[in-house]
């Protein structure tokens, strides 16, 4: 694994890190697509500069990342996979988070086809499309009330982990999910 900061919308970023994860590792078998950003809008009050940021960093991204990246698995002719991060916001819908949920549903929508599309080739896309997950950007938001009223929705009584997410990811990322690919994993 090779951890880099870049910036995501910038059009080249997809090859930056093809570039990268050749020069470490010499091929590309598998790559995550999870950057994204969360603001709580309601939905009047969301201005385009505000929208055009999450679909920049939500859905443009992995869309452009995942043409870098399947360019060059096709080129090595030994397939791969791609796992992107939805949420259920995509599928449920959320209040103060139209715009948040509608970009979560344009990646429902590119993996569906981009499984389909790709399949020939022996590329699998999925997405896992957690609930709330407490990370430390978001800590700070999580906190007393909201917290309590976030975790009484939950059928297990709390918010989720990134380790929660991890082991799915990983899992559809390995050979254990080989004959997986255009599912959304809620």
């Amino acid at each position: 694994m090779v951890d880099i900061g870049l910036d995501v919308t910038e059009e080249d970023a997809g090859k930056r890190i093809v570039e990268l994860a050749i020069s470490s590792f010499g091929s590309i078998d598998a790559v995550v697509n999870n950057a994204a950003i969360c603001q709580f809008l309601d939905y009047a009050a969301v201005t385009k500069r505000q929208l055009d940021k999450h679909m920049d960093i939500n859905f443009s991204a992995p869309f452009m990342m995942g043409q870098a990246i399947t360019e060059r698995m096709v080129a090595q002719g030994k397939g791969g996979a791609v796992v992107s991060i939805a949420s259920v916001t995509a599928s449920f819908g959320s209040r103060q988070l139209t715009h948040y949920a509608a970009t979560k549903a344009a990646i429902l929508g590119m993996t569906a086809s981009c499984a389909v599309s790709m399949g020939q080739y022996g590329i699998r896309f999925n997405t896992v499309s957690p609930g709330t997950i407490e990370t430390a950007m978001n800590k700070h938001d999580l906190a007393g009330p909201k917290r309590e009223a976030m975790e009484s929705r939950v059928p297990l009584g709390r918010l989720g982990t990134p380790d929660d997410i991890a082991k799915p990811v990983v899992f559809l990322l390995s050979d254990m999910a080989r004959y997986i690919s255009g599912q959304n994993l809620i």
